[in-house]
């Protein structure tokens, strides 16, 4: 009996850890040129930039059909390595915004995420990077407003919408 207990729990519990939501690290990647956006035949990419203490947020929408791919990055761009911490599984979020501002698209709904602090340590040069995806229902012009959900920085808490970029995209016909 104990073990079929220890085993349902050690069950539930990498449930929920497979359940934290998805990042990849990757290194080397370097400040990107600030805000722009531009249009191609093929794909339509949307791009911003922030920085704060010394962590470069940045915000790349590549727009190709109807797929939608949001991609964030957090850069330390300084000497010393950075602890960020998150205060759920929730690393991130995304909204897309039609031209009325009605959401549709909210990456969170529907889904459940950890209630445990997640402490993660960039070091410098080395680059955190969130994905998602969305597939629009309809072509028009489209607001993409993505956050990442830091609770602290070096053991300081932050503004929780500190992390806050937005950009216009087009999905064609």
């Amino acid at each position: 009996m104990k073990k079929l207990m220890m085993l349902l729990l050690l069950s539930i519990f990498s449930l929920f850890l497979v359940a934290c939501g998805t990042s990849e690290e990757t290194t080397g990647v370097g400040p990107g040129s600030g805000s722009e956006s531009g249009t191609s035949d093929e794909a339509q990419k949307g791009e911003a930039s922030m920085e704060v203490e010394d962590l470069l947020y940045e915000l790349k929408v590549d727009v190709d059909g109807e797929k939608v791919t949001v991609t964030m990055t957090l850069t330390n761009t300084s000497e010393n390595v950075k602890r960020v911490e998150f205060s759920s599984g929730q690393q991130f979020d995304v909204f897309i915004r039609d031209n009325e501002g009605n959401t549709v698209y909210h990456y969170a709904e529907g889904k459940v995420f950890t209630q445990a602090l997640i402490l993660e340590e960039i070091a410098p040069g080395d680059t955190k990077t969130f994905e998602d995806v969305w597939v629009a229902e309809a072509p028009g012009s489209y607001t993409v407003e993505a956050m990442l959900i830091l609770y602290a920085i070096d053991g300081e808490e932050i503004d929780r919408e500190a992390f806050t970029l937005e950009v216009d995209i087009t999905v064609a016909e």
